[in-house]
């Protein structure tokens, strides 16, 4: 996928030179970026998502999780008064309207390549390879339904949507990062730099970076996209050192944003410091302290797809970009409390320069 990837951090870098010298919201253009990057990869279809901003499937993905007030309204009332009547209401906190849309789209890509005689490398070939397969039965070949249709849309919508928000809140933040710490920007720049001078993109080679990983990690402690992390409980237990009793089927909520600005755990927790993540003092951390993409046997499936993504855009952009703060740059950044996920309110802007490093 790494080619696909890159194809699109070309298109992103073509995108924003035309913004050279100007004020731009990132949060939003990182949107384009992850939704291309996610049709190419995932669906193997071409968004248009950084060539044409008003194309439907851009305006369509990024209303999503669109929700009238009332229905916030309604939907709050329910949680906190009546929770278990959620599950009766044909309630959801996606919007209807726009995920319908987005099932069509994904269906007609489905359908595409179901009549398509090649195939891709791609999730969604996945999935069809998946659905049915032949299973030899007293010698007569018997065709095995193992995913039905619905399950495929279901699954295919997910990964757009979990993978499209969250990983364009990483980039949107750490473009923000760049763009009030100069310093860190210059000393990433140089990282970038000097890993990559002369040499071709590779899987081996973004694992080598170590110092982007920590960056990028540490911009995930300071701004998870999602701040807390739910489970249900399965055994009955005990919290040690406690007389507080988790019985099964309670649900648990692990405050995310709370673990990661905990100074016990790090201290100057509101410091940014790409060092907390290498060498010895990522070593000497336990694993369940930072949890940007949950842990476990449910952590987060994409966490690899997501970190190889953003590597290779902050690498695109190190390499021709400059990124300084503006009129409208908001720091600290006033967070969207209506938001699912982690916002902010009135964007992530920045001015943005054109450099050339070739």
């Amino acid at each position: 996928m790494i080619p696909l990837i890159q194809q699109c951090s070309k298109q992103m870098v073509e995108f924003l030179k035309k913004f050279d010298g100007k004020e731009i919201e990132m949060k939003q253009t990182m949107g384009h970026f992850t939704l291309e990057v996610i049709g190419a990869c995932a669906f193997g279809i071409k968004c248009d998502a950084l060539s044409n901003e008003n194309s439907r499937f851009v305006k369509v993905a990024e209303k999503f999780d669109y929700m009238p007030k009332y229905k916030r309204v309604i939907l709050l009332m329910l949680l906190v008064f009546m929770p278990k009547m959620i599950r009766y209401l044909r309630l959801s906190f996606l919007n209807i309207e726009y995920t319908g849309e987005l099932v069509r789209m994904l269906q007609a890509a489905k359908a595409e390549r179901r009549s398509s005689e090649s195939k891709k490398g791609d999730f969604l070939q996945i999935l069809i390879d998946f659905a049915a397969k032949e299973t030899a039965q007293n010698d007569t070949a018997k065709r095995e339904i193992l995913l039905d249709d619905d399950t495929i849309d279901a699954q295919s919508l997910l990964f757009l949507i979990a993978g499209y928000e969250t990983s364009s809140t990483l980039l949107s933040f750490a473009i923000h990062v760049l763009a009030t710490k100069p310093d860190l920007q210059e000393t990433l720049r140089a990282h970038v730099q000097e890993m990559t001078k002369g040499k071709e993109m590779s899987y081996e080679l973004l694992a080598q970076m170590d110092y982007l990983e920590a960056f990028l990690q540490e911009t995930l402690r300071i701004y998870p996209p999602v701040a807390r992390v739910d489970r249900i409980c399965t055994k009955p237990y005990i919290i040690p050192g406690t007389t507080v009793h988790v019985g099964v089927g309670d649900a648990v909520a692990i405050p995310v944003y709370g673990l990661h600005m905990d100074e016990d755990i790090y201290p100057e927790a509101r410091e940014f410091k790409p060092e907390r993540f290498m060498d010895d003092q990522k070593k000497d951390r336990p694993s369940h302290l930072y949890l940007p993409f949950g842990a476990g046997p449910r952590n987060c499936i994409g966490l690899r797809f997501a970190m190889i993504s953003a590597k290779i855009a902050m690498v695109a952009l190190m390499k021709n970009f400059k990124f300084s703060v503006c009129s409208k740059t908001m720091d600290p950044i006033d967070f969207d409390k209506r938001a699912v996920l982690l916002k902010s309110a009135k964007g992530l802007w920045v001015r943005i320069e054109l450099i050339d490093l070739s």
